[in-house]
């Protein structure tokens, strides 16, 4: 057996689910929606990041962690059919979050697969019983998982450097980057700061960026 969602969308209504840049991307494409229309920008007291510093953002308001809004208690893409059943409107483009529960990067280095601490699966699903096989099955889900974690790295490696930016603007005695400006730098085709003569876009360390004297303070 394998594991099958029985669309009971628990997780839909009980989750806080974070997003990528890649997930921001994959939805906006299927939805044509701009990323302010289904993303919020949660304090980190509200969303469980324990483990997870590389996830907050460093903006103008506070500290931030990017996740997708909700409507009336779930998840904002979650349907219900006039037959009163639900489901995911945005189904092949979802995040990797979701795409991989209930299951998760595994405890141990001879396990193919660990379970989502929050998994709120019915046992009928079958998802207990994956975990205890090595099929086709079960390393279709580790693969998926394991892209979850290489878009999660890349979004960290994104964020970092955004976050690098704002501490040197602050140091500049310049304003940081607010939600609105975040927001429209999500998708990647967009520059993660305009062309000013600050920072140059893909300078990693702070000490390749322009010094004082190299920006216009008026900017």
């Amino acid at each position: 057996m394998t594991f099958r969602c029985d669309r009971c969308a628990r997780c839909c209504r009980h989750h806080v689910v974070p997003v990528t840049r890649a997930d921001v991307a994959r939805l906006a494409t299927r939805t044509h929606l701009a990323p302010s229309e289904f993303v919020a920008l949660r304090t980190p007291d509200e969303v469980d990041v324990v483990g997870e510093p590389e996830s907050l953002i460093d903006l103008r308001e506070g500290l931030r962690v990017l996740v997708l809004a909700q409507k009336d208690g779930a998840c904002v893409f979650l349907h219900r059919a006039p037959d009163g059943s639900e489901g995911c409107s945005v189904h092949p483009a979802r995040p990797s979050s979701c795409r991989a529960y209930p299951f998760d990067r595994p405890d141990s280095s001879t396990a193919l697969l660990g379970l989502h601490p929050g998994a709120l699966c019915p046992k009928e699903t079958g998802h207990e019983d994956v975990l205890l096989r090595d099929d086709e099955s079960a390393r279709a889900f580790a693969s998926v998982v394991a892209l979850r974690d290489r878009e999660l790295a890349l979004y960290a490696s994104w964020l970092e450097a955004f976050n690098r930016r704002q501490r040197l603007r602050r140091r500049l005695q310049k304003p940081g980057r607010g939600r609105e400006q975040f927001l429209a730098l999500l998708l990647p085709n967009e520059t993660a700061d305009e062309p000013s003569g600050v920072l140059d876009q893909d300078a990693p360390n702070a000490s390749d960026v322009a010094g004082a004297e190299q920006v216009d303070v008026h900017e």
